[in-house]
């Protein structure tokens, strides 16, 4: 009976101790009781274990390996150390760190799963759960806690607080989450503030490069962003959803200063067959620039069995340099055709692949209207044109736009840049002119326009590659009419005034004034026309000829008419005139177009 008694005052004196200290436990005892209940394919190490009534259980340096990943000696959960408190319930675990999903979500080859997870959890009380300094899936918080209820078929946590490492600004985010084994789903709602920097593992994790390419589009941010969010796992099939409303203030994209943005985040990743198909989606998205113009509208990046694609349906009326550099996409020089000095309205629909062997898939359309800017080189104001990119052609139709001096121009115009052949890039360009400046189009076309003045009325067609070697390939065809000009003191026909105003005393001032009209042709850069019609007060000028504009050459016949052939004057003395003006006053025009030269043809030249 003594060592009974003995014995039972031992047991509680060690009892009793317990309150004061911990008692070790053979980690071998630990391990052999956790694997007895995991499935065999699960491997559970520890380095200590210990027990004690005032910090309850705990153990220390957990590690958890899977014998069929790829590299079974790595683990795939493992933590600091584990501590249960029975009395208080509560769990407290010190840098757990779940690195990343299993094996088959990153390797290639990878087949969509389709099975239920077939568990139960343990009928245990509700208890408070801390994760100090954990790291899951790359997201790394300073402190988590919780309230934890677990049923047979539902794990809830419940008043989630998640606390953010940042020394300059305390921030946290609060939520709840569950996973429930009949609806085989996992579900996790958040709101609070966070970093950039807080959300971006978690996406490396998943190995979604589309959605890291645009988070990472976003700098500058330097204040915590208002946020909330939600995910949602099919445990089923492994479908990840992740859905974030983010109010970013001050910041850039991609470059381009933002006031403010007030939109959502999507991003969807499944399992088809053997491909890794993902969709990243920004929007329904407000922003303003610094000078508070709005972009809305969305984007999204659709990867479908290996393939990419861009869905666009956008309004901006921000700069068009900063829209293309937000979209990034035909901000390669492709659209330096166009430049609004006045802040355009833009919409933006349809599909864009950025895979260039894919770029007939290209299915992209929009419109543009600006007060003031340059298209084409020329200056221009009340500027609007629809556009659209399809495949690789990329066209403008029902351009209008105002000339800076007046005048109304309106046509079309395509683009074709084929990117696997950059050398078949070509162009074509349909525009009608009514009432233009002779001097500002000609400004535009680096030509010689006289005094500058005169009205234009015309139709052009041209077309050519879009190269250093653009005009032995150039052609088209057109029609002027100028009034109201000054032709004659042109560079082009000052070996004519020159050459009146030796001979006919008096005579040049008479000629300033004049009107113009021809049909042309252009052949593989040789321009071309044979009813050249110049009429002055006095003179009325004919030609015909060729100007081969990549060598620079004239080739024009011109005969010198007195007076006007619709003048009354012009009519009654015409056939009396006209031998001597066949005769006498007929040149032939050689030479350069900045340097031409006019040579009489006389009458014993003519016979001879």
């Amino acid at each position: 009976m003594k060592t009974v008694k003995w014995t039972f005052i031992v047991f509680c004196i060690f009892l009793g101790s317990l309150f004061f200290r911990d008692q070790s436990i053979p980690a071998d005892w630990v391990v052999s009781a956790v694997s007895s209940r995991v499935p065999t394919n699960v491997v559970f190490k520890c380095d200590s274990a210990s027990f004690g009534f005032r910090r309850g259980a705990r153990v220390r340096g957990v590690r958890v390996f899977d014998k069929e990943r790829a590299n079974p000696v790595e683990s795939v959960l493992s933590a600091d150390s584990a501590s249960v408190d029975f009395f208080l319930r509560r769990v407290r675990i010190v840098g757990l760190r779940i690195h990343r999903l299993h094996d088959g979500y990153y390797l290639p080859g990878n087949s969509e799963r389709n099975g239920r997870l077939d568990a139960e959890f343990p009928n245990i009380p509700s208890f408070s759960l801390t994760l100090v300094r954990p790291e899951v899936f790359g997201i790394t918080p300073e402190k988590v806690v919780a309230a934890v209820r677990a049923r047979p078929s539902r794990l809830e946590f419940n008043d989630v607080r998640v606390y953010w490492p940042d020394i300059d600004r305390t921030m946290s985010v609060g939520g709840s989450a569950y996973v429930d084994l009949d609806e085989q789903r996992f579900r996790a709602t958040a709101r609070g503030e966070a970093r950039q920097s807080h959300i971006r593992p978690l996406l490396v994790t998943l190995d979604v490069p589309t959605a890291i390419e645009y988070m990472d589009a976003f700098t500058g941010v330097t204040e915590p962003v208002p946020a909330s969010a939600t995910w949602d796992v099919n445990l089923v099939n492994n479908d990840f959803r992740m859905h974030l409303d983010l109010h970013p203030q001050l910041g850039r994209y991609n470059g381009v200063p933002m006031r403010r943005a007030d939109g959502e985040l999507d991003l969807s990743v499944c399992t088809r067959g053997t491909n890794l198909n993902c969709v990243t989606t920004i929007g329904p998205l407000t922003a303003l620039d610094p000078k508070g113009r709005a972009l809305e509208g969305r984007l999204a990046v659709v990867v479908t069995n290996g393939l990419t694609r861009l869905e666009f349906d956008t309004k901006s009326g921000i700069e068009l340099k900063d829209l293309l550099s937000i979209a990034d996409c035909l901000n390669d020089g492709t659209l330096d055709c166009v430049s609004c000095e006045t802040p355009p309205e833009i919409s933006i629909s349809g599909t864009l692949v950025p895979d260039p062997a894919r770029q007939s898939e290209n299915d992209l359309h929009g419109t543009v209207a600006f007060r003031r800017g340059v298209l084409f080189g020329s200056p221009a104001e009340d500027v609007s044109f629809s556009y659209s990119y399809i495949g690789d052609t990329l066209s403008f139709d029902d351009i209008s736009m105002r000339g800076k001096e007046g005048g109304r121009y309106t046509g079309s115009a395509k683009l074709r840049v084929p990117i696997v052949d950059p050398e078949a890039a070509s162009f074509s360009i349909s525009m009608s002119c009514r009432d233009g400046s002779l001097g500002e189009i000609a400004k535009a076309l680096g030509s010689d326009a006289g005094g500058r003045h005169g009205v234009v009325n015309s139709q052009v067609e041209l077309a050519g590659p879009i190269s250093t070697n653009l005009y032995p390939r150039l052609n088209g065809r057109g029609k002027i009419r100028v009034t109201e000009g000054r032709i004659a003191q042109m560079r082009l026909f000052m070996g004519l005034t020159d050459y009146l105003a030796s001979n006919v005393p008096g005579v040049a001032s008479l000629v300033n004034q004049s009107q113009a009209s021809l049909d042309y042709t252009v052949v593989n850069g040789v321009f071309a026309s044979d009813n050249i019609l110049i009429e002055g007060d006095v003179f009325s000028i004919t030609a015909s000829g060729k100007y081969d504009i990549p060598a620079d050459k004239l080739d024009f016949t011109v005969r010198l008419q007195l007076l006007k052939n619709d003048s009354f004057l012009g009519k009654l003395v015409h056939p009396v005139m006209f031998p001597f003006s066949k005769l006498l006053l007929e040149f032939k025009v050689t030479g350069s177009a900045n340097d031409p030269k006019w040579d009489y043809i006389s009458v014993l030249d003519r016979i001879l």
